[in-house]
């Protein structure tokens, strides 16, 4: 992406990603590392939104000393974590959730006019109504699965950045936010979509579940592998493999994601805990993707065109 691209990922973001390595995320020589922003502002900015640095600076509204009440409510956490933590976790990711479903919002009002058929596309998709720099400008369909691909990359973001905590958190606080988005959609399927028969929204909940493995899966190995399988996983889900893609439209994505991740991993936890993360849009990375990279004056080998083969078929064959 050049020089204002980031082709490496922080240490702690590569950690996160396997159980084992977890204990040293832990570990009293890794929480000393972390540096906590000492930004001060009362209306922080978003932890993702284009700033003059190529990160946004990660604010803390917090108090440095906590009230009398927020102490209690630490100190029986700490004397009770597994009666308080799913509680806590319950609220928060909730926030959370909602907070990567509003990136890619949407509304069918016709759903809601008696008589009025929901318009839809070429393959029979229900179509809504939708704003914002993932639906204006890369000019994805306003559609039930691409607000949850599209919230899959910010749930995402922040499942990487909860492996930091203790496993049995790590746990509770994953599965709660996986419970939450899959109560948003069958919400969606339900309100929106028609889909009044449990048996029926049970059945595409069930295809959302696959993908979002998928999905899951497929960025876990762009976090380590790099940028360009990671762009291949975005194109691969967002974009449905679609070869006349502007594929500066992906290095935005993929530039938008490594950003988050880095600002996730300069965030402390109570950032997280407290449901205190908004997130921005990809709009401001455009520089750094049309900066040219100085690869780009390579030939192109054979080994190359083999490379790119490969994810063709790898791609439609998902």
């Amino acid at each position: 992406m050049g020089k204002h691209g980031i082709t490496t990922l922080p240490p702690p973001c590569a950690q996160a990603l396997t159980r084992s390595t977890r204990r040293q995320l832990l570990a009293p020589s890794y929480r000393s590392k972390v540096v906590v922003p000492q930004n001060t502002e009362r209306s922080p900015r978003s932890l993702f939104d284009p700033s003059s640095r190529r990160y946004a600076s990660v604010a803390t509204p917090f108090r440095e000393k906590p009230s009398a009440l927020e102490r209690a409510a630490l100190t029986v956490r700490k004397k009770a974590p597994g009666l308080t933590e799913t509680y806590v976790a319950e609220n928060a990711t909730n926030t959370l959730c909602k907070e990567c479903a509003r990136q890619a919002d949407y509304m069918i009002p016709q759903a809601f006019q008696k008589g009025v058929k929901i318009p839809t596309n070429a393959e029979g998709t229900h179509i809504g109504e939708g704003v914002g720099w993932w639906y204006e400008s890369l000019g994805l369909e306003v559609t039930f699965i691409n607000w949850a691909q599209i919230s899959f990359i910010h749930i995402w973001l922040l499942i990487v950045r909860l492996r930091y905590f203790p496993k049995d958190m790590a746990d509770i606080w994953i599965q709660h936010l996986h419970n939450h988005f899959f109560w948003e959609a069958e919400h969606r399927l339900d309100v929106y979509h028609g889909m009044y028969s449990q048996g029926v929204r049970a059945k595409h909940l069930k295809e959302l579940f696959h993908q979002w493995r998928g999905c899951f899966t497929a960025y876990d190995e762009g976090l380590f592998r790099g940028d360009a399988v990671l762009g291949t996983a975005v194109w691969r889900n967002v974009f449905k493999a679609d070869e006349n893609v502007d594929w500066r439209h992906v290095a935005q994505v993929v530039a938008f994601m490594r950003r988050g991740l880095r600002a996730l991993d300069r965030a402390p936890d109570r950032l997280l805990t407290s449901a205190s993360i908004k997130f921005g849009n990809p709009f401001g990375d455009m520089e750094s993707v049309l900066a040219k990279s100085k690869i780009m004056d390579e030939p192109f080998t054979r080994e190359d065109e083999e490379h790119l083969s490969d994810f063709r078929k790898e791609a439609k064959g998902s």
